[in-house]
């Protein structure tokens, strides 16, 4: 072939059908074969297909309808149908070739638009623009494969795809109230994320567990419910103020683990949901699962990157980042930037006696407690080692220094000093201190760097001192001799 094309195939693996793709393929087609229909209108829309393939057995009801709004939602293409005795479709302007089952892979390639075997437009499987890719009104038919488009945008921001997730199932379902509610892992009871036109009076901290009626049944089954009258069909549930009587439970899977589910109620035209409510939600859960994977995806390799493995605090390289970007902000706004470093006194003597080993797990203890002295607004960090590093954004030294009142950076010091380390390692024999020194912008420094020396030379004021203690910038002596010594 002188230039590829390419065809979307809505197939049910009918055995003749699939030689054919494999056959058009080796003919360096690209084709891009689906077993749902509204599937196959996504990826129409996605790409610019040089034809579009459908059984007709697979089809709508409302065919003529689907192929019509096909032809708004997606880039010009040759739209051919393939009918059996059984499935034979009334007269619809829209399609271009009708092949009668079987055929032969040359009438499909007549069908396609190039009986000699030649392309007659250049394959653009490329992403189209925005512009091109959604149509001029606004069918539910394109609506869910802009929302299919969306949840795959959003894969970089968890949480707006949680809220856009519902928000996009409430609108094509046409609900007024819906939730959605996920598993932290498997087998793990289902829990409310998200929700939208809930009353007051319903508590937000909502959990059910798995094969419970009837988020948790759809769950555990991965079959969605559609529930004509909820009154009737499940008399022992409370009533919790709904408008209408049905409901749809949609379960959300990706590579049959269960991840969740979808529930939306109170239809606004007051009607039951439908069969077709059903197909569209079950296919937008679908697209949207597999979004939420590939979200956690990214968060997990982003953690990678930024978190320390042993103690899970944030590492060194994150830091860094963090200190320019409050740096500047603090510079911008005018407010003051407290750094905290701490150095756990002698650990160098513990591993030797007790082991690498031994020494790890009192690392992960010391990170837990100095988590627990800040906020959560606090960068706390494993700097290296036995070192760990704090930034207190907008914390001036009079809030950081020691004093009757406990302070941000003392509180951590005095944490350790009384903590019971040997809860977690028994055998221990000495008990764990820590010295901290501490230095604010712009107070004590001008810049990152002698922010960083002058921290550190607080901290070697804590050890001179005799460990365990805490000293800030504003406590060094500036004369030559404390200078000699650091």
């Amino acid at each position: 072939m002188s230039a590829r094309r390419s065809v979307v195939i809505l197939t049910d693996d009918e055995p003749n059908l699939e030689h054919f793709v494999a056959m058009l393929r080796s003919d360096g087609w690209e084709v891009l074969p689906t077993h749902s229909y509204l599937e196959a209108a996504m990826l129409s829309a996605r790409y610019s297909p040089g034809a579009f393939l459908a059984r007709a057995a697979l089809l709508p009801a409302n065919s003529a309808d689907y192929l019509r709004e096909l032809r708004d939602v997606a880039a010009p293409y040759r739209l051919i149908i393939s009918e059996s005795e059984e499935a034979i479709l009334d007269d619809i302007e829209s399609v271009d070739e009708r092949l009668a089952e079987p055929f032969g892979y040359g009438a499909l390639l007549h069908a396609l638009g190039n009986p000699d075997g030649e392309s007659v437009t250049d394959l653009t499987s490329s992403l189209v623009s925005d512009e091109e890719r959604l149509p001029p009104r606004e069918s539910r038919l394109s609506k869910v494969i802009q929302a299919m488009l969306e949840f795959s945008e959003l894969e970089h921001d968890r949480d707006k795809l949680l809220t856009r997730g519902l928000e996009v199932v409430m609108e094509i379902s046409r609900a007024r109230r819906g939730s959605l509610m996920l598993q932290s892992g498997a087998g793990k009871p289902l829990e409310m994320v998200r929700r939208i036109g809930f009353p007051d009076d319903i508590p937000t901290q909502v959990v059910v567990q798995l094969g419970a009626p009837i988020a948790g049944s759809v769950a555990e089954s991965g079959q969605a419910l559609l529930v004509k009258d909820i009154a009737r069909e499940f008399p022992d549930r409370p009533s919790r103020g709904y408008a209408t009587n049905s409901c749809l439970v949609v379960p959300l899977r990706d590579r049959q683990l269960s991840l969740g589910v979808f529930n939306v109620a109170d239809r606004a035209d007051g009607a039951a949901f439908s069969p077709d409510d059903a197909e569209t939600l079950r296919l937008l859960a679908g697209h949207f699962a597999v979004a939420l994977r590939n979200a956690k995806n990214i968060e997990e390799l982003h953690a990678l990157t930024v978190i320390d493995p042993l103690t899970q605090l944030y590492n060194r390289r994150h830091f860094d980042r963090q200190l320019r970007q409050e740096l500047a902000r603090a510079r911008r706004y005018g407010r003051q930037l407290t750094l905290a470093l701490i150095d756990i006194d002698n650990f160098k003597a513990f591993n030797d006696v007790n082991g690498y080993v031994t020494g790890d797990t009192i690392l992960r203890e010391v990170a837990r407690l100095i988590r627990r002295c800040f906020r959560e607004v606090d960068v706390v960090t494993r700097w290296g080692g036995d070192e760990f590093a704090v930034l207190l954004p907008e914390t001036g030294a009079s809030v950081a220094a020691v004093g009757e009142r406990k302070s941000y950076v003392d509180r951590v010091r005095s944490t350790l000093a009384s903590y019971d380390f040997r809860s977690s390692v028994p055998e221990i024999a000495s008990q764990i201190t820590a010295s901290v020194g501490a230095a604010t912008f712009p107070v004590d420094a001008h810049d990152s760097d002698d922010l960083f020396r002058r921290a550190n030379e607080a901290l070697h004021l804590a050890k001179k001192r005799g460990a365990n203690r805490t000293a800030m910038a504003s406590e060094l002596r500036q004369d030559d001799e404390f200078e000699a010594e650091l």
